[in-house]
């Protein structure tokens, strides 16, 4: 489609030729300056800027126009058959949301009871090495103490060996 003049953009959209020189003035819609000081307009930019139907509208998806009225409403082309469907879609996933949800705080008790087992087991640990330290340091001899002599053999022992 072929670039617009001001006065056709302004019949396109439905505006005055002022209102859309506003938009140019402002930024709102970019437009090229040609040498002779017209603009040029391209028609994607001006709908962009201001979408077919009037103020308040915008085009879904799906081809159709749906207003957007001021008094707070929502305004929808969508069929009410469309709109249950999306209501249902919308609690199967915040149903799933809550599950989700659950399995997440229950997987942070989990974790919450396994730290403490943990260190449960890590305490259990250091006082069983603290036990085997002092046993081992028990059955070595002490350097301080006299040396005991090994007790004598007996005539038998000494004679089987």
């Amino acid at each position: 489609m072929a670039e617009l003049s001001l006065s056709q953009a302004a019949k396109q959209a439905g505006k005055s030729k002022s209102t859309i020189g506003r938009a140019i003035e402002s930024g709102r819609l970019s437009a090229r300056k040609n040498q002779d000081g017209t603009f040029s307009i391209d028609p994607s930019e001006l709908f962009r800027a201001f979408p077919k139907g009037g103020p308040g509208t915008t085009i879904s998806r799906t081809g159709g126009t749906i207003r957007n009225p001021t008094d707070g409403t929502l305004g929808t082309s969508a069929n009410p058959d469309e709109i249950k469907a999306l209501r249902e879609e919308l609690a199967k996933a915040v149903q799933q949301a809550a599950a989700a949800e659950a399995i997440a705080e229950e997987r942070a008790e989990t974790i919450a009871d396994l730290r403490i087992r943990l260190d449960r087991e890590g305490e259990e640990r250091r006082k069983l090495t603290a036990i085997l330290t002092d046993q081992t340091r028990q059955s070595e001899p002490d350097p301080a103490a006299p040396a005991v002599p090994p007790a004598p053999r007996s005539w038998w022992r000494r004679f089987l060996g």
